[in-house]
């Protein structure tokens, strides 16, 4: 009897445990969406206000001759630039709000893109920046960054061209460089042709179309032909604003290209022009003319010379017909550089730094395994690793400023698969395992802790009361962190941890304040940053799971408080 009341008793506190748990998980969460909530309520009110001016004064080094900025926003959504004569001498656009959806750090930058009149990149500038201050001034400092772009047409750069990162900030400068071929290669307006291709004109070449997926970029509009099955038939292009700039007899000519699923062109039809309508009517019934193109691939005309195939062009109706021509090749041309950055945006972009981040995840899962974990001499070699390499060298370390941003913007897991992972895995073992695996087997700060702990007699005991005292330290920093995440604070939240201390060339004097303070401590007190001074490790202990967690525990309290605190700042909001 008693070994079933003792069963019964267990299987309830389990119950109560798993309980429990699932409610300080949901807690966590639950403030997550509050933040990420009140920034998209952020975002849209900048949208809806829009970017401030450039200032004059900023252009003048790009250029000299400015004297005014025109009041219509243009087809590229910028604004162009005009001298004393009101000649117009280029344009200024911003990465911001458009390319906010690419990540570097810990959030996106907001840079001012100059134009020359020719369409030619004038000069590229950082207006302002959500990511860590330290990570920005370094790519601030580095002149050379993005200067192989200036001098190229804006088109070139959306296509491909590649850019170096900055070493110490690649993941920041990266995703710079990414937001400005985003929105140099970003759908632009056609007043022209406004109207959108229509599914009765692709079934002139795929009869058994029935819906039209767009996707535009690279100034073409490009859209998946399907079929009723919902399966990829072919894809149709629309040169149109890219080609508007060729001109035949008097005016622009919008062309629309239909190709099959191995990307062969099936024929190209004209929707409209401003060229002379006998010109443009000789051109559609000009059967010879329409078969030079028909049946080549993608890449066969995007290659295609018109000079060296010895095109005349269409009796009676030249010059509109080489503008159709040169359209088409033109409309092929922003497809292909389409295609091209789709398979790039939807890939994962794997570097060295990543692979090191990986090899240094895998080594601390192995070593977190028995018997590797009690074998000291193993182990102090590790920390010297994560010391030296992971801290030093690597710098992808959980911080505050990277949980925050990416909570707000999202996870750039594209541009930093492995830190991703990192992230992901030390989040997950604590939940489901109960596992402090991060704290204790990777974090760098952590390491050094360890190496310097009891290196000298005298010991710092600390009474029960103190301890509960400085254990409230961490939750007060959570609670700051979460009222500049929901107030929109520009504070440097790596300042108030020592993880950016490893990057002593850009580290901020708090920081090192604090990592320098944290190591001194463990001398006499283990792990003392770890215990009274860590705003991460205490996020990852409100969610871990423990064998008696049908008790409440301190950390209980803390993330009530911190979601009331979210709530009232949520609902106080003037956005």
């Amino acid at each position: 009897m008693t070994s079933d009341r003792t069963t019964r008793h267990r299987r309830r506190f389990r119950v109560r445990s798993i309980v429990l748990h699932v409610v300080r998980v949901s807690v966590v969460l639950l403030i997550c969406l509050i933040v990420r909530a009140e920034h998209a309520a952020f975002e849209r009110d900048l949208a809806v206000r829009g970017s401030a001016p450039v200032d004059l004064k900023r252009l003048v080094p790009y250029l000299p001759r400015a004297a005014r900025i025109g009041d219509e926003v243009s087809d590229r959504g910028g604004r162009a630039v005009f001298d004393d004569h009101d000649r117009r001498i280029g344009e200024y656009l911003y990465t911001s709000p458009g390319a906010d959806s690419i990540v570097g750090y810990a959030g996106p930058s907001n840079l001012l893109i100059v134009l020359d009149a020719q369409g030619r990149i004038a000069g590229i500038e950082i207006i302002s920046s959500s990511d860590t201050p330290e990570h920005v001034d370094l790519v601030r400092k580095q002149p050379s960054f993005l200067s192989e772009l200036i001098g190229l047409p804006a088109e070139t750069i959306a296509a491909d061209v590649p850019v170096d990162g900055v070493s110490g900030a690649t993941l920041t400068s990266l995703a710079m460089a990414e937001a400005v071929k985003y929105r140099l290669g970003a759908p632009r307006r056609s007043l022209r042709f406004p109207n959108r291709t229509t599914l009765s004109e692709v079934r002139r070449f795929l009869p058994q179309a029935a819906a039209l997926s767009f996707r535009e970029g690279h100034g073409v509009e490009l859209a998946d032909v399907m079929s009723g099955d919902g399966q990829a038939i072919g894809w149709s292009v629309r040169g149109s604003p890219r080609t508007d700039r060729i001109v035949g007899y008097q005016g622009p000519t919008d062309l629309l290209l239909v190709f099959d699923r191995r990307w062969r062109l099936l024929g190209f039809t004209i929707r409209a022009s401003f060229d002379n309508q006998p010109y443009v009517r000789y051109v559609e019934e000009d059967e010879p003319f329409r078969s030079l193109f028909r049946q080549l691939s993608i890449d066969e005309l995007s290659r295609f010379d018109l000079e060296a195939e010895e095109v005349e062009g269409v009796s009676g109706a030249t010059m509109t017909s080489m503008a159709v021509a040169r359209i088409l090749i033109e409309a092929v041309r922003g497809a292909q550089s389409e295609r091209q950055r789709v398979r790039r945006s939807s890939s994962i972009r794997w570097t060295s730094h990543d692979w090191g981040t990986l090899l240094v995840v895998l080594a601390a899962l192995v070593l977190s395994r028995r018997p590797l974990r009690n074998r000291r001499r193993l182990q102090r070699l590790f920390g010297l690793v994560l010391i030296g390499y992971f801290g030093f060298l690597n710098g992808d370390m959980l911080s505050q400023a990277l949980l925050v941003g990416w909570t707000q913007h999202g996870v750039p897991w594209r541009i930093a698969p492995a830190l991703a992972i990192l992230a992901a895995i030390a989040l997950l073992l604590p939940i489901a395992f109960g596992e402090p695996w991060y704290c204790h087997r990777v974090c760098p700060f952590g390491a050094v802790q360890m190496l310097v702990r009891r290196r000298i007699p005298w010991q710092w005991n600390t009474s029960r009361r103190a301890d509960r005292l400085l254990r409230t330290i961490p939750p007060l920093l959570l609670g700051v962190v979460l009222f500049a995440a929901l107030t929109h604070r520009s504070w440097n939240l790596a300042s108030i941890e020592p993880f950016h201390a490893f990057l002593w060339r850009v580290a901020g004097w708090s920081t090192i304040f604090i990592a320098v303070a944290g190591a001194l401590l463990s001398l006499v007190k283990p792990m003392a940053y770890c215990r009274y001074g860590c705003p991460t490790g205490a996020l990852l202990e409100m969610v871990r799971y423990k064998r008696h967690g049908h008790r409440l525990r301190w950390t209980d309290a803390a993330a009530a408080v911190l979601l009331l605190l979210a709530l009232l700042l949520r609902t106080w909001s003037p956005i």
